[in-house]
């Protein structure tokens, strides 16, 4: 939850780099596949805000519309993810997210 919900995007980097350097497992999920979700949802938050504001990530803050909120995990065939990320704004306007397929 930190490495996706904290304010401070400092502390969000810290998290994801727990993460992706830990071998804890829960189920089908383990630490460096949390983190990278996670990682690729900062990134988005960053690309989409320097787009959308030509602002340089130099600070610690996403505006809001630009914050990943829904994040929707799918498994369409065997050792393939589907994740989708949906922002507030999107999902605000109701339009669909970014996709990412990842290979297990």
């Amino acid at each position: 939850m930190v490495a996706t919900r904290a304010p401070s995007l400092r502390l969000r980097k810290k998290a994801i780099t727990v993460l992706l350097n830990s071998s804890r497992r829960d189920g089908l999920w383990d630490g460096p596949w949390a983190g990278r979700i996670a990682q690729e949802a900062v990134t988005l938050e960053e690309t989409s805000t320097r787009e959308a504001l030509g602002v340089g990530m130099g600070h610690e803050h996403i505006p809001s519309p630009f914050r990943i909120r829904d994040i929707q995990i799918s498994y369409p065939v065997p050792r393939q993810t589907r994740v989708e990320f949906r922002s507030e704004g999107a999902i605000a306007r109701g339009e669909a997210g970014w996709v990412r397929y990842w290979t297990r």
